[in-house]
Parts: structure tokens; sequence; C-alpha cells
């Protein structure tokens, strides 16, 4: 495939603009999409499992812990989830409140355990 046409079909919206497009530029506009999608997940998963949260109508900043959403067996199946979706593991000392305090910390923590140094 010509490296183009994959760039194209990865972002034809953008480049459609007429926009000069860098390298820098196509990168920043995938980690945003992978941000978008990583949200994404983490909150269908929440809604899906916690009846409260769908009734509710929780947003992304909404506090879970502190609202009962989660309680620690709710910890305990966001870490399953985190596990097995994104292969990472989640260590003893990464169970702090901080970071399954709100789907965009949750979001992060997985960020943070996904992206390289």
């Amino acid at each position: 495939m010509v490296p183009g046409l994959l760039l194209f079909l990865s972002f034809p919206k953008l480049l459609r603009t007429g926009d000069f497009v860098t390298v820098r530029n196509v990168d920043l506009a995938r980690e945003d999409l992978v941000e978008k999608n990583l949200n994404a997940e983490v909150r269908q998963f929440i809604l899906k499992k916690f009846p409260l949260a769908r009734k509710q109508q929780i947003r992304d900043s909404a506090d879970l812990l502190e609202s009962g959403l989660l309680d620690s067996q709710g910890v305990l199946e966001v870490v399953t989830f985190i596990e097995q979706e994104f292969s990472i593991a989640v260590a003893d000392e990464d169970l702090v409140p901080a970071n399954f305090q709100t789907i965009d910390r949750i979001v992060a923590f997985v960020q943070s355990k996904t992206t390289p140094n």
C-alpha cells in the first residue's frame, strides 16, 4: 500500500481541509482518537456493569466512589476489565482511590500504564 494512501485512509477528514498536515499533527490526531476510544470503552463498561451509573446519567468527571456508584467490589470489577481489555497488570500499589475516582481518572490511569515512558 502506498504510504500516503494509508495516511489518507486513516485521516480523510483532516486531509480534505486543505491544511498542511505534519507528522506531529497526525500523531496528535491519533492520540486524541485513541483517548476518545479509550474513554468510550471505559464509559461503556461502567454504564453496562453498574446500572446506577446509567440511571444517574453520569459524566466522565463524576465521582464514582463518593457517589457510591463504585464500591470495593466494583473497583475490583473495573480492575479486571482493565487487565483483560488492555492487557496490563494492575499492581497492589495502583489500587488507590485517585486511580478510580472518575471515568476520566480511570482513562488517565490506563494511559499511564499503556504509554511508553
